[in-house]
């Protein structure tokens, strides 16, 4: 169920979330991190965290700067950090209940073989590239992942043409030693 169904509008829902991202991860978690030896995180983002929302889509943004601010902590206690791009529009992965798409799917298909839904999922991944190098985070992050947990009925060449579209994206931006 999206925000929208548990709030009447997206303010509300909004402010739900900043409330959320204020409080759900901490500087002193972090730091608890740290002291247990963890290394890296990954940390999952939404393919509209950089604020590409269609008019009548349920989502709401503003994760970003969060994202800038956790990245800050890590960077403070040696902890180095994955971006997962973790939706695209149209639902890639059985395992996402919000994947992005605003009705239930089974398949791929809503995505992969809808070229908008695909060239929006490109342009997260670009916009996200390029923020952590307008954001100066690049020495904290140092991979991407550029699709979560795509249906095992994906066409795999439709996929893999994705992948190296989204690879040399990433490394065009980031640099050829970002692990993607």
């Amino acid at each position: 169920e999206s925000l929208l169904g548990s709030f009447s509008n997206k303010a509300i829902a909004k402010e739900y979330m900043t409330h959320h991202w204020d409080h759900f991860i901490t500087k002193q978690d972090v730091k608890f991190l740290a002291d247990s030896g963890v290394e890296y995180v990954k940390i999952p983002i939404p393919y509209y965290a950089m604020n590409d929302i269609a008019d009548g889509e349920p989502f709401v943004d503003g994760q970003w700067m969060y994202f800038i601010r956790f990245v800050g902590w890590a960077r403070q206690y040696g902890i180095k950090v994955w971006i997962d791009m973790h939706t695209t529009l149209g639902t890639q992965s059985e395992f996402d209940l919000l994947a992005g798409d605003l009705q239930e799917s089974t398949t791929c298909q809503h995505w992969i073989n809808d070229p908008e839904k695909v060239n929006r999922s490109m342009k997260a991944i670009k916009d996200m590239a390029q923020s952590v190098m307008n954001d100066n985070l690049r020495d904290v992050v140092t991979g991407f992942g550029i699709l979560s947990e795509p249906f095992s009925n994906c066409p795999a060449d439709k996929v893999k043409k994705y992948s190296n579209e989204a690879l040399t994206a990433v490394r065009q931006i980031m640099g050829d030693d970002t692990s993607v």
